[in-house]
């Protein structure tokens, strides 16, 4: 065994009598004592840090709960940055309210910063309803501001944590909503003269570093949700734009927790096209995480009066586990039960209360072996990259959705091929 131990150099003591150097046996609690007193609240302690990392509020849905991938209660981690990201009406102000009253039902207490200023009370009310929550409840312990710049969203979240008043999830609705301070006149309109190139991605990283130490010392939750833009491509007049969250590269590193939401379905009364439209199905993938394995996906559904259904999540699982089996088109098996159609299996399922315990129990290891095939039927096996565009295209009967690889050839390569074809 080699000895690490060093007998000589800076910060050794030297014995007084014989001036040889003594080894210093190691023991750093006086030390990391002293450190404490002078700077409050830098030492993490390891055991108090494992209960944190298993701390988390639940996204409202079985199917994501499951694939952020933090055992029985998991969900949005508290005292760390999550990042809600996709197209428009692809599930992300759901989630949040649906998360928010979950919290809420759990004794817990949210600030909701809309930034958009379109935030629909009468819904997060009808979802509460539908959650068993009153509307008193939520009242009294989900705060609604809306805010403009990003130094008015500081000064509510800041009023709150010098208050005293504990609070378990902040959700910022939307990042690309937050103006930069200097944009904004006294008369509230937006000065875009004054604006300049990455302005608002060095604001949006001020206003994590500013909220960091907080939210640790009260182990609050902080959802951001963000919007999709096209990146143009710079190879060329016939390479497809690419998709990028908004709001700069500071929000990727600071976010334990990055969620990307996708609609690819519409849900009808009687599952067929010619029923009535009643929710959307959505794929979240985790494209970062630090608190577990990233790159899992999940389908979930979305209704539209009641929000998320976890009874269809509990379908892809008992197929994907062999709970329920498919032997003949149409028909599924469940035991001895037989059953028609996979509405009635869904049902089924959703009655049985301790076969819902059993198929619950294997909702952290539901990851893709279910959610490719749902989303990606039949043809639609090949690897998901960046290189593959999903599209939604017009049949006789309604409409499908394809992979379709995208074009790579640049204009010159193109011009190239002209000039030799001549």
């Amino acid at each position: 065994m080699h000895d690490i131990t060093r007998k000589g150099g800076k910060g050794k003591d030297k014995d007084k009598k014989s001036g040889n150097n003594t080894i210093i046996t190691g023991d750093a609690s006086k030390l990391i004592d002293d450190i404490r007193k002078k700077i409050p609240g830098t030492y993490v302690d390891f055991q108090e840090s494992l209960k944190k990392e298993k701390l988390c509020i639940s996204t409202g849905s079985l199917t994501l709960d499951g694939i952020i991938g933090l055992g029985d209660n998991s969900g949005f981690p508290r005292a760390r940055f999550t990042e809600i990201f996709g197209w428009e009406s692809s599930g992300k102000t759901t989630v949040a309210m649906l998360s928010a009253i979950k919290c809420i039902k759990g004794g817990g207490k949210v600030l909701y910063l809309d930034y958009e200023h379109s935030f629909n009370t009468t819904r997060l009310f009808q979802l509460a309803a539908a959650q068993g929550v009153s509307q008193k409840l939520m009242e009294n312990n989900f705060f609604l501001f809306t805010a403009s710049t990003f130094g008015e969203g500081k000064k509510i979240i800041d009023a709150f944590f010098t208050s005293g008043i504990i609070i378990d999830e902040i959700f910022v609705d939307s990042i690309p909503a937050m103006i930069p301070d200097r944009l904004l006149n006294d008369d509230f309109t937006v000065d875009i003269d004054n604006n300049e190139i990455g302005l608002h991605a060095r604001n949006l990283q001020a206003f994590l570093v500013s909220l960091n130490k907080n939210i640790l010392e009260t182990d609050t939750a902080v959802i951001l949700l963000n919007q999709m833009r096209l990146k143009f491509a710079t190879g060329g007049f016939f390479q497809k734009p690419q998709e990028q969250s908004s709001g700069g590269n500071a929000i990727k590193f600071y976010t334990s927790l990055r969620i990307d939401l996708k609609k690819f379905e519409v849900v009808t009364d009687n599952g067929k096209e010619d029923g009535e439209k009643i929710g959307i199905k959505v794929r979240a993938r985790i494209k970062k995480s630090k608190i577990s394995a990233p790159e899992r996906v999940g389908v979930f559904v979305i209704l539209w009066d009641k929000g998320v259904d976890d009874s269809y999540s509990l379908v892809e699982i008992a197929l994907a586990k062999g709970i329920a089996t498919n032997p003949t088109q149409g028909y599924y098996n469940v035991g001895d039960e037989k059953l028609h159609g996979k509405e009635a299996l869904r049902v089924y399922l959703n009655e049985n209360e301790e076969l819902k315990k059993k198929i619950l129990t294997h909702i952290d290891t539901i990851v893709t072996e279910v959610s490719e095939e749902t989303v990606f039927p039949d043809e639609m096996q090949a690897d998901d990259d960046d290189d593959v565009d999903i599209v939604t295209v017009p049949t006789e009967t309604g409409t499908k959705i394809k992979r379709v690889k995208r074009v790579k050839e640049s204009v010159a390569t193109t011009e190239s091929e002209t000039k030799e074809g001549e």
